[in-house]
């Protein structure tokens, strides 16, 4: 969604707050965030959503999970693992396993792999669909900087995958096959990644930069159209936004 629409959304939210309609402006809020990377967004709702009554935050599931969406994507690691034993309290594990795949997220950014890792394999069986993928995607991610097997776990997440999220489990699992020295598989991950990652520039940039960094390795010719795409793409106006 464009950033016109996304500030719509966020005013036409605030309203809604202000007559105490919590879940109608989480559900504003979401729809106008589903795919955002735009960071300035996100500080935004979690603003909006620290407005909310703390009672109604935790047991309103849907504002429950935009508030640890918007705290993860803030960094806000020791807000987010409170408020996550708050509703699993509330909601039981079943029903906060999402808001839980908020918090691995944080813990893997954080570098705090066991506790992501633990955390994943606890809520796995209660998600399904593209949450299980994404949990699938973490869990490898983990296992990867913990000295693990890794390869079978990302094809369990690019079963369940399409899309953006397939794109960014990709791009981490060439990253990985690359840290691995096995670059020619790398080199064909992360092109294959491109196709699903057009819609968030800068990891579409990160992208393009490591197959010209791969290539460069190898005295490719190649090399020069990845670096060249990759700075025609960091100067879209999206991309200085983007986390």
């Amino acid at each position: 969604m464009g950033i016109v629409k996304i500030a719509e959304a966020l005013n036409s939210s605030e309203l809604l707050l202000e007559q105490n309609e919590f879940e109608q402006a989480a559900r504003v809020l979401t729809l106008a965030l589903a795919r955002s990377q735009d960071q300035e967004a996100w500080r935004k709702a979690q603003r909006l959503l620290e407005r909310v009554p703390p009672r109604v935050r935790v047991e309103t599931l849907e504002v429950a999970f935009l508030y640890a969406k918007a705290l993860m994507f803030n960094d806000e690691l020791q807000t987010l693992l409170k408020f996550n034993t708050q509703t699993t309290r509330y909601h039981g594990l079943a029903n906060a396993a999402r808001i839980q795949l908020e918090c691995t997220k944080s813990l893997l950014a954080f570098q705090q792999y066991q506790e992501a890792r633990e955390m994943l394999e606890i809520i796995l069986p209660e998600l399904h669909g593209e949450f299980r993928g994404v949990a699938w995607g973490k869990l490898g991610y983990a296992l990867f900087y913990l000295g693990e097997p890794w390869e079978e776990v990302f094809q369990q997440a690019s079963q369940c995958l399409s899309g953006i999220e397939l794109g960014y489990v990709l791009f981490n699992q060439g990253a990985f096959l690359d840290l691995s020295n096995r670059r020619s598989e790398a080199q064909a991950t992360w092109m294959k990644a491109l196709t699903f990652l057009k819609s968030n520039i800068k990891v579409l940039v990160l992208t393009r930069y490591n197959l010209g960094m791969s290539a460069l390795r190898e005295l490719d010719s190649e090399a020069e159209r990845h670096f060249l795409e990759a700075q025609r793409l960091s100067k879209s106006p999206s991309a200085a936004t983007a986390r």
